[in-house]
C-alpha cells in the first residue's frame, strides 16, 4: 500500500514539474527541501516527545545521533545522491514528456539487481530472475515502440511540409 501511495505521489509530481517547466529547478528542490525539513523535522519532534518509557527506547536518546561514524557517512552520500538524482529527475521532466522519463526509470530495476548482486550479495531465485526478465524486456520493447513511433511522426512531419511546399509554389505560377 506504501508503493502505490508513493506510485501515485510521484506520478503527480512529475506532472506538476513538466506544469512548472519554467521555473528553475533549484527552486524546486528548495521547496522540495525546505517542506520535508519542517514537515519530518515535526514528525521527527513528535516521535522523540511521545517515547513511552516502556517502548524500549531509551527516553535520552536523540533521534539524530547515531553511535557509529559510518551511518553519517553512508546519510551524507545518500543524501548527496539524492539531491543529484532529484535535480537531474525535475531537469529531465521539464524538457520532455513524463511518461518518456518514467518509462527509462525503469531501468533502474537493472542497478537494483546488479547492486543487490555484486554489492549486498542477494541471491535470486529462477522465478524472481524470470520476472526481472520479463519487465526488462517490456520496457525496451516500449522504449523501442516509442521511438519507431516518433521517428515516423517526424518523418511524416516531414513529408507534409515538403508537399506543402511544393503545392505552394506551384499554386503561384
Amino acid at each position: 500500500m506504501l508503493a502505490l501511495c508513493a506510485v501515485v505521489g510521484i506520478t503527480f509530481i512529475a506532472v506538476a514539474v513538466k506544469k512548472l517547466k519554467n521555473v528553475h529547478f533549484s527552486i524546486l528542490q528548495f521547496y522540495y527541501s525546505a517542506f520535508t525539513a519542517v514537515v519530518m523535522g515535526n514528525v521527527l519532534f513528535a516521535r522523540y516527545m511521545l517515547q513511552e518509557e516502556d517502548s524500549g527506547v531509551s527516553q535520552n536518546r536523540v533521534p539524530l545521533v547515531f553511535q557509529h561514524t559510518s551511518t553519517y557517512f553512508i546519510l551524507t552520500i545518500a543524501c548527496l545522491l539524492n539531491m543529484i538524482a532529484t535535480s537531474f529527475m525535475t531537469c529531465s521532466t521539464q524538457r520532455s514528456k513524463p511518461s518518456t522519463v518514467a518509462l527509462i526509470c525503469y531501468t533502474g530495476i537493472i542497478y537494483n539487481f546488479l547492486l543487490d548482486v555484486f554489492v549486498f550479495r542477494v541471491t535470486f531465485s529462477t522465478l524472481q530472475l524470470f520476472g526481472i526478465g520479463i519487465v526488462c524486456a517490456f520496457n525496451v520493447g516500449t522504449v523501442v515502440h516509442k521511438q519507431n513511433n516518433e521517428a515516423k511522426a517526424k518523418e511524416a512531419e516531414t513529408t507534409d511540409d515538403y508537399q506543402r511546399e511544393g503545392n505552394g509554389k506551384d499554386q503561384e505560377n
